[in-house]
């Protein structure tokens, strides 16, 4: 095939993915005006912020008096609210977004998410050359048919605006601005189970001015938070949310259905092993991934574009050893797929045997009907897309174990 043919090929593909979204959005929007996105939890702590029920913000009982009352179609189909775990901060966003009805709150919600998409792509242009050169459109196509990017607007989720955030992370590390890179992360506490890990890669690098910039911007979300909340109401957060992971998170989501490390060695060990083996074996995993990552940054390389590696690598690794991933929490992973892409297109030197193991995996990641096979089956067995990112893991550790081996054979010729 030629380089146009494959070029139209992977556009085609892209429109199919996205037009089968906008299929499943009129499919579902029943649903939606009924209630049943993730956007009600959001849109009913607004609500309560706004009303002077702050202090109610994670009392169960009240929480499911305002969801009935701002999605009916709930009523017959819940028992109980689903509790509103982020931090206090958060639901001041809703608060205007309440002040429309639900149904409107959840478009206008999604056109903000458009936008902030719109704007990812801005922001990481100057990075992209080789992907603009081979078409401009792709970026933005790409997230369109992503399907953890569908799955978020669908559900009326946060993490579009942690992709951006993460996108300014890349982008003032790239430029070595540490501190400015640790305030944009310290931001994205709103997913504190995605922030945390890249974080601690950053600790173990010694990277102390990202890691203050982070405590900058922790310390002001804190703030506002006991604004809301008051300070004994942050003191005990905490708490409550290691309460509802015992008592109720099971019954929300069991850790298999989680595509990460925990949801993998839950999925596999479960059936014929003891529960202690699961943790040990997630504790294992976990440490071979960060010893990997590690040492892919400490290796000195002079090549830009591994820098881009690197980032995605442990993109990759944060989502596998966040403790609880969805398959929204995948839209992450689209600013790794684009980054790889770049590489590729951007090193004409590349084996096609090493193209096809570093794209092949970031194919499978935006193959929607993949993703189509765990929702007929309620997600189940969703645990086994770790290991489709433990083997692109594995392929950029390669790369970049390939790069620093070239770089330096390179130097010993000069």
């Amino acid at each position: 095939m030629t380089a146009k043919g494959a070029k139209m090929l992977v556009l085609m593909v892209l429109c199919g993915m996205t037009a089968i979204h906008i299929a499943l959005g009129v499919k579902t929007w029943d649903s939606v005006t009924a209630g049943y996105p993730d956007f009600t939890i959001f849109y009913s702590a607004g609500k309560m912020v706004r009303q002077g029920m702050a202090n109610k913000l994670y009392d169960e009982t009240a929480e499911w008096q305002v969801q009935r009352e701002v999605a009916l179609g709930l009523r017959n189909h819940r028992r109980a609210a689903v509790p509103f775990m982020h931090a206090p901060f958060e639901a001041l966003i809703f608060v205007p977004l309440s002040l429309l009805p639900f149904t409107a709150a959840y478009v206008v919600w999604n056109l903000i998410n458009l936008s902030v998409l719109l704007l990812f792509c801005f922001v990481l242009r100057a990075d992209l050359g080789a992907l603009h050169r081979y078409s401009p459109l792709l970026p933005s196509l790409f997230l369109l048919g992503y399907f953890p990017v569908f799955n978020t607007l669908l559900e009326g989720q946060d993490v579009i605006l942690l992709l951006l955030l993460y996108a300014a992370v890349f982008v003032a590390l790239k430029k070595d601005a540490l501190f400015r890179a640790g305030c944009w992360l310290g931001l994205g506490l709103f997913r504190i189970h995605l922030v945390v890990p890249f974080l601690f890669f950053m600790a173990l690098l010694r990277k102390w001015r990202l890691v203050a910039g982070f405590m900058t911007s922790a310390l002001g979300l804190a703030s506002v938070s006991a604004l809301v909340v008051g300070w004994r109401g942050m003191i005990s957060y905490p708490a409550h949310i290691w309460s509802l992971e015992h008592h109720l998170g099971p019954l929300i989501l069991a850790a298999r259905a989680n595509p990460n490390l925990r949801g993998l060695a839950e999925g596999i060990l479960s059936h014929w092993s003891g529960t202690p083996t699961v943790p040990l074996v997630v504790v294992l995993l976990s440490a071979i991934i960060v010893f990997l990552v590690v040492a892919c940054w400490r290796t000195p390389i002079s090549k830009p574009r591994i820098f881009d590696l690197r980032f995605s690598l442990m993109l990759v690794a944060t989502v596998l050893l966040s403790y609880h991933t969805l398959f929204y929490d995948f839209t992450l992973l689209a600013l790794a797929v684009i980054l790889v892409w770049n590489y590729v297109l951007g090193t004409p030197s590349l084996r096609t045997g090493h193209r096809i193991e570093l794209l092949a995996p970031a194919a499978l990641l935006s193959f929607t009907p993949l993703y189509m096979v765990f929702w007929v089956h309620h997600w189940e067995g969703s645990y086994a897309m770790a290991l489709l990112l433990l083997g692109w893991a594995w392929a950029l550790v390669r790369e970049i174990s390939r790069s620093t081996v070239s770089a330096k054979c390179a130097g010993e010729c000069l």
